[in-house]
C-alpha cells in the first residue's frame, strides 16, 4: 500500500504545485439513469458510479472490460487473460465465485439486460471500442433488476453522433495479438447509425491459451421527435477457438510460468462459441407521463472441452428472450416534487445441455441430455420523493422464478423435476444534501441469486438433473455515504455492512478433478470502505483515484472438512486501489494507471495465500490531422514493472491448482484512422 500513495505523491504532486498557474476546468454533472428513476449522484440515496470513454477511450487497448472499471471502487477484476473462461467481475464480493462468466451482476447493454434469467453474463459478443459510457450500481439491487443483482453494470454504446465518420485501426501486440476493426457512423437529422465489425487474434501468453474471434454490432437510435425516441440493435459474436492452459500449483508456476496444464493438453481443453442477438427499446414521453419498453431475442451455440474423460465434452444450445415495459409519472407542487415507476419483465431461458466423455479431444458417449427452462417474471414499483434538502427513494419488487429440467437420457433413471424460487426484494434510501456541494445518504436494499442452470446441473451424485442440495443466496445491504460534488473535484466515502445466507461457494471433488461443484455456505458478512476522488486537476490533467477495503468473512459454514466460522471469503483482497493520471492537451493523450491489489486466499481453508502485487500500465496516443481526416498512433504497455503475479486464482480447486500465471512486461500498439 506505501507504493501506491508513493506514486500519488510523485505523480501528482508536480501537478498540483502548477495548479495555481493553469485553468481548471470545470467537471460535467453527472444524471444516472441505471436507477430507473434518473437523478444526479448527490441526490441519489444508493452507491452509483458514472464512468464516461467517447474522448478518452482511444489509446485503450480495449481486450478487456476491466480497463474501463479500473478507476471504480468496490469493483474487482481476475482472470483477464484466459479467454475461454471470461472475465470475472466482483462487486462488494458477489461474482467472485464465477468459475466462467459474470455471476451475481446484472448486466445492461443500451438499456437491454445481457444477464440471463438464471443470472449468467457474458460480454463477448459486446466489442468494447464502441463503449460510450458505463454506469455500476454497487451494492443489492434485485429491486430493480431480479435476479442476480448483488451489483449491476449498465453499459450505453455510441448514439448522438454529432457527424458521420469511417474509423478503421490495426493493433498489434505482444504473444501474436493482431486485431483488425472498423466502426463506422453515420449522423441524420433525427437519426444515427453505427456499425462495428472486428477481428481479434493471439497466441496468448501461455501454451494453449490461443484465442480468436469475430465480432459484429450494429445501433440504429432513431429520434423522430421531442417525445419518441427508438433504438435497434443486432450484434454477432462468433469465437471458433478459446484454449484453456489450466490453473497449475504453485511448484509448477515456479518451475515454468509459461506452461499449460498437461491434463488440458491432453484432452485438448477451450471452447468455441457463437451468439446472434436482436433488440429494440422505445421512450414515448407526453404531458408527466414516460413510457419505456424493450424487447429481444438471443441465440447461443456453446461447446467446450474439459480435462478430464468422463462428460468432459459440453454442449449447449441456448434459445433466450424477453419483454419489458414500465411507466413513469413524475409531478410537482411547490417545494414538493415526486416520481413514480411501475414496471414489468419478463424472460425466458431454454438451454439443451448435453455431456459426452472427451476422448482427448474427440467426442465419445453420451453422458447427459436434458432440457433446462428458466422463467422469470418479475414486476416492481419505485417511489421517489423529494422536498427541500431532502429525497427519498423506495422500491418492492416480486420475482416468479420457474426451474425446470427434462431428462431426455432415460438410461440411469428419469432426473425431470421442476422448481419455484419466488423472492421479494426491497429497498429504501435517503439523502439530504448539507449544501449544492455536499450530501450524505443511508440505504437498505436487499437482493437474491438463485443457483445458475450450469450451477444446479452440475450435480456431484453424477446421475443428471439439477442438485436438489442447492438453494438460492440471499443478501441484505446498509450502506451509509458522504459525497462532495465541486466544480472542479468529487469525492465520495461509503461503507457498508452486508450479511448473506445460503452463499453460493465453489469446490472440486477428487472424483471428479477440473470440474466445479456448488454448495451452500450457511452465512458471511462483508464489512466495506470505498473511497472514489475525481479531480481535474487543470485543462489538461485529470487524476482519478479509488480504494477498497473488504473485510469478509463467512459467519456460520460447515463442510465436510469442517467448520470454516470465521474464515475469509476467498478471492476477495482485504486491500484494493487504483490510480490513474490523464493527460490531454491538444493531439496528444497520456495515461497512467497505478493498480494496488492486496493479497488474497485461494481456498475457504485460508490456507493458501496469492500475495500482493502492485502494477503499472501506460498508454498514449497522438492525432495527426490531415486534411478532413485524423490519423491516431498509439502505444501502450502492459505490467511497466515487470511484475511476476496471477492473473486468475482458481477458487477451492483440487489438487493444489489454484494459479493461472499472469503475462509479464508486453507492449501493443497500432493506428486508428479517422475519416
Amino acid at each position: 500500500m506505501q507504493r501506491l500513495l508513493w506514486l500519488l505523491f510523485f505523480v501528482g504532486a508536480p501537478v498540483f504545485s502548477q495548479q495555481d498557474s493553469l485553468v481548471v476546468q470545470t467537471l460535467d454533472s453527472t444524471l444516472i439513469k441505471s436507477y430507473r428513476l434518473p437523478s444526479q449522484v448527490q441526490q441519489l440515496p444508493f452507491s452509483v458510479s458514472k464512468l464516461r470513454f467517447r474522448e478518452s477511450g482511444n489509446n485503450k487497448q480495449q481486450l478487456h472490460l476491466d480497463e474501463y472499471l479500473n478507476s471504480v471502487p468496490g469493483v474487482f477484476n481476475l482472470n483477464s487473460q484466459n479467454y475461454a473462461q471470461d472475465l470475472r467481475i466482483s462487486i462488494r464480493g458477489f461474482g467472485s465465485r464465477s468459475a466462467f462468466g459474470i455471476r451475481g451482476i446484472q448486466l445492461i447493454v443500451d438499456g437491454i439486460p445481457e444477464t440471463t434469467p438464471d443470472g449468467q453474463g457474458q460480454l463477448d459478443n459486446l466489442n468494447l471500442a464502441i463503449i460510450d459510457q458505463i454506469e455500476v450500481i454497487r451494492g443489492s439491487s434485485s429491486v430493480l433488476y431480479g435476479n442476480a443483482s448483488g451489483g449491476a453494470i449498465s453499459i450505453t454504446t455510441l448514439q448522438d453522433i454529432d457527424s458521420s465518420f469511417v474509423k478503421p485501426s490495426v493493433m498489434l501486440g505482444a504473444y501474436g495479438l493482431r486485431q483488425e476493426q472498423v466502426v463506422v457512423g453515420w449522423a441524420g437529422e433525427q437519426q444515427d447509425l453505427v456499425i462495428q465489425g472486428s477481428h481479434t487474434k493471439s497466441d496468448g501468453y501461455r501454451d494453449h491459451s490461443g484465442f480468436e474471434t469475430y465480432n459484429f454490432n450494429t445501433k440504429w437510435h432513431h429520434r423522430p421527435s421531442d417525445q419518441a425516441t427508438y433504438t435497434f440493435l443486432v450484434n454477432y459474436a462468433h469465437s471458433p477457438l478459446a484454449q484453456d492452459a489450466g490453473s497449475l500449483t504453485a511448484t509448477e508456476v515456479e518451475a515454468q510460468r509459461r506452461q499449460a496444464r498437461d491434463r488440458n493438453l491432453i484432452f485438448e481443453a477451450g471452447e468455441n462459441v457463437s451468439q446472434v442477438k436482436v433488440g429494440a427499446s422505445q421512450e414515448y414521453r407526453w404531458s408527466n407521463f414516460e413510457w419505456s419498453s424493450y424487447a429481444f431475442y438471443s441465440y447461443r451455440d456453446f461447446a467446450a472441452r474439459l480435462p478430464f474423460e468422463n462428460g468432459g465434452q459440453v454442449g449447449v444450445n441456448r434459445n433466450y428472450f424477453g419483454v419489458g415495459s414500465s411507466i413513469k409519472h413524475q409531478w410537482k407542487k411547490e417545494a414538493f416534487e415526486n416520481q413514480v415507476q411501475g414496471g414489468i419483465t419478463f424472460g425466458h431461458q431454454n438451454d439443451l445441455r448435453k455431456r459426452f466423455d472427451n476422448l482427448e479431444g474427440d467426442q465419445g458417449e453420451l453422458r447427459l441430455n436434458q432440457h433446462e427452462r428458466f422463467s422469470a417474471l418479475g414486476t416492481y414499483l419505485l417511489d421517489k420523493w423529494s422536498s427541500g434538502r431532502w429525497n427519498l427513494v423506495a422500491g418492492l419488487r416480486y420475482d416468479v422464478n420457474r426451474l425446470a429440467v427434462a431428462d431426455r437420457l432415460l438410461t440411469d433413471g428419469n432426473a425431470t423435476a421442476q422448481t419455484n424460487l419466488n423472492a421479494w426484494s426491497t429497498s429504501l434510501g435517503a439523502n439530504y444534501s448539507i449544501n449544492q456541494e455536499k450530501a450524505f445518504h443511508l440505504s437498505y436494499s436487499t437482493s437474491f441469486e438463485t443457483p445458475a442452470l450450469s450451477e444446479l446441473s452440475a450435480n456431484p451424485n453424477n446421475d443428471g438433473g439439477f442438485n436438489p442440495d442447492l438453494r438460492p443466496q440471499r443478501a441484505q445491504n446498509i450502506e451509509l455515504a458522504y459525497k462532495i460534488d465541486r466544480s472542479f473535484d468529487r469525492i465520495q466515502v461509503t461503507g457498508f455492512y452486508t450479511w448473506t445466507n445460503d452463499d453460493l461457494v465453489p469446490f472440486e471433488l477428487q472424483d471428479f478433478p477440473d470440474r466445479t461443484f456448488y454448495r451452500n455456505a450457511g452465512s458471511t458478512e462483508r464489512l466495506g470502505i470505498e473511497i472514489s476522488y475525481q479531480r481535474q486537476l487543470s485543462k489538461s490533467f485529470q487524476l482519478l483515484g479509488a480504494y477498497t477495503f473488504s473485510d469478509f468473512s463467512y459467519r456460520k459454514f460447515q463442510t465436510p472438512v469442517g467448520n470454516l466460522d470465521g474464515k475469509t471469503l476467498p478471492g476477495i483482497p482485504k486491500h484494493n486501489a487504483a490510480l490513474t493520471l490523464d493527460h490531454r492537451r491538444r493531439d496528444f493523450q497520456f495515461q497512467i494507471t497505478a493498480n494496488y491489489r492486496g493479497s488474497l486466499y485461494a481456498d475457504n481453508e485460508n490456507t493458501v495465500t496469492e500475495p500482493e502485487v502492485f502494477l503499472l500500465h501506460v498508454n498514449t496516443s497522438y492525432d495527426l490531422h490531415w486534411k478532413q481526416q485524423v490519423i491516431s498512433p498509439f502505444l501502450g504497455i502492459n505490467n511497466l514493472l515487470d511484475q511476476s503475479y496471477n492473473d486468475n486464482i482458481r477458487i477451492n480447486a483440487f489438487g493444489g491448482r489454484y494459479f493461472e500465471p499472469a503475462a509479464p512486461i508486453n507492449l501493443y500498439g497500432g493506428i486508428r484512422w479517422l475519416f
